[in-house]
């Protein structure tokens, strides 16, 4: 396995039957450090599709780091009908300082997409994946988890389009395996925007999260990866076409942006009183905030039916942190 830090990147002109390492040079900072990622490619024997695959978008979300390092790893590129890309720590600056957005701009990398070369660190990275690893793509997922403060019902998702690139979407999530869909409507600012411009299906998985990084999570994740390679025919093997019980697909609204919902209004402790996946009604308690004597200061409603998709874990919560995510299902 070789390390190429050529440019442009240009998987194309890999040999055949072959795995290397590339690095992708952005820009250096002041005090020498450098900004970029490492993208690790397989070339299978055969020309074929282009699956890529992408973690670390957000600097505390790991089970998807390690799933995209142990796939690649393993991977035989002798089975291999194509080519895989794939990037495992999109956002060096934020894994490197443990924290979900970058330290040198404060920016959520997945809310500046496509980017802007000539912007901010993210911006930078941003633009940089879109053009030089997005366009490369036949399909393409970004996986995510919970991070540190949160859990997370383990799904697999995607933006609402129309016509063929809605049709792969979720013929390619049910391919996936997992046992919860959620398709949703478009937010700008998501990795997706980066590969819509080159007209790219995509596809995003959430696992549990909470700071660890769960073996059986990793495992699924790889399983999933492995399937979306046998939907685009670039394995063989047997996928999903069925769709899981629990599939919903919403045009309108807000529902895929996690962070609206249940709102704290204080500084404090927050104690939830229900569980991950569990089964709610508009209006029923779902936590409650104290303050630093035990003193009630807000007591957290459903804001509409549904089952628990996100739940906060650590106590410690701030004004606008959200606590909880309800999804009508």
């Amino acid at each position: 396995m070789a390390i190429n830090e050529n440019h442009p990147f240009s998987p194309e002109n890999m040999p055949y039957d072959t795995k290397m390492v590339f690095r992708e040079k952005i820009s250096t900072l002041i005090d020498g450090r450098e900004i970029g990622f490492s993208i690790l490619v397989v070339r299978g024997q055969k020309d074929g599709k282009t699956l890529v695959v992408c973690a670390g978008i957000h600097g505390d979300e790991y089970e998807g780091i390690v799933a995209t390092q142990e796939f690649f790893r393993e991977l035989d590129p002798s089975r291999v009908r194509g080519t895989l890309i794939a990037v495992p720590i999109v956002n060096e600056p934020a894994f490197f300082a443990h924290q979900r957005e970058s330290p040198l701009d404060g920016k959520n990398l997945a809310r500046v997409f496509p980017g802007d070369s000539d912007g901010t660190v993210s911006e930078q990275i941003a633009s940089h994946f879109t053009h030089s690893v997005l366009k490369h793509g036949d399909l393409f997922i970004d996986l995510h988890s919970a991070g540190t403060h949160y859990t997370i019902k383990p799904w697999v998702g995607y933006t609402i389009k129309s016509g063929r690139i809605q049709q792969i979407q979720r013929e390619a999530a049910i391919a996936f395996g997992l046992d919860l869909i959620w398709g949703s409507p478009f937010l700008p600012g998501r990795s997706s925007s980066g590969a819509y411009l080159y007209e790219v299906p995509t596809l995003y998985v959430e696992m549990q999260g909470s700071g660890v990084c769960r073996r059986e999570d990793v495992n699924r994740l790889k399983v999933g990866i492995q399937n979306l390679m046998c939907y685009i025919g670039m394995l063989k093997g047997d996928f999903p076409k069925t769709p899981p019980a629990d599939f919903r697909e919403i045009d309108h609204g807000e529902e895929g942006h996690l962070q609206v919902q249940h709102l704290s209004t204080h500084h404090g402790l927050f104690l939830p009183e229900v569980s991950l996946w569990q089964q709610v009604e508009s209006g029923q308690r779902l936590g409650t905030i104290y303050d630093a004597a035990g003193t009630i200061l807000q007591i957290v409603c459903a804001e509409h039916s549904g089952r628990i998709a996100v739940l906060r874990t650590c106590p410690s919560v701030a004004p606008d942190d959200f606590l909880a995510t309800i999804i009508p299902i």
